[in-house]
């Protein structure tokens, strides 16, 4: 809840003041700082998750997938398993999510036309599973795949297709060409042959 929460209050308020992880702030901030800063706020950006028992679920008991993350390795591999496929597996994964905050909304290109300094960033993209793509998900919340040209690596979007196309989900959001024409940026409209 305190995640998705305060992934709403983002968009609600990105780069501005109200944004929990603004890089406005600094990239230190944007990056790890506001974790030290921000007081999370339920009851304006997350209500509707109280009302979800899986969602109360796993928020209240997050720790033992935690707790099963760092056991298995250690299980599998002493030490060494608990060092690498746990305390550094969990150590890069936070990084590379918060670089999602501090480096997609400072470093990278903008093809979208949005009201935040969101941007998209091939790197980040690689490594966060297709979230780098970030001002294309500012720009298209909604949509499911946040890869949307054919180079942009969405290993998240792939997973979603392959799911859908075995019937695991359905009613899955995608943003349609059309729309995307109407808030691409102008200059790479011309450079995309738009």
């Amino acid at each position: 809840m305190e995640w998705a929460s305060t992934h709403i209050q983002h968009h609600a308020h990105s780069d501005d003041e109200d944004d929990p992880h603004s890089p406005m702030e600094g990239l230190w901030h944007a990056h790890t700082g506001w974790l030290f800063a921000h007081k999370n706020n339920i009851a304006v950006y997350g209500t509707w998750l109280k009302k979800d028992p899986v969602v109360v679920w796993v928020s209240r008991y997050w720790f033992l997938f935690a707790g099963i993350g760092l056991l298995i390795p250690t299980l599998i591999a002493g030490w060494q398993g608990l060092l690498w496929g746990g305390l550094l597996r969990i150590f890069l994964t936070h990084h590379i999510t918060w670089s999602v905050n501090s480096i997609c909304h400072t470093f990278g290109q903008r093809d979208y036309n949005t009201r935040d300094a969101s941007r998209n960033n091939f790197i980040v993209g690689l490594l966060a599973f297709g979230e780098g793509w970030h001002n294309n998900h500012h720009a298209f919340p909604r949509s499911a795949f946040h890869g949307l040209r054919w180079w942009q690596i969405d290993l998240s979007g792939y997973i979603i297709r392959a799911m859908e196309a075995t019937g695991v989900i359905w009613n899955v959001y995608r943003v349609k060409e059309a729309d995307q024409r109407k808030r691409i940026i102008p200059a790479k409209a011309e450079i995309m042959g738009d």
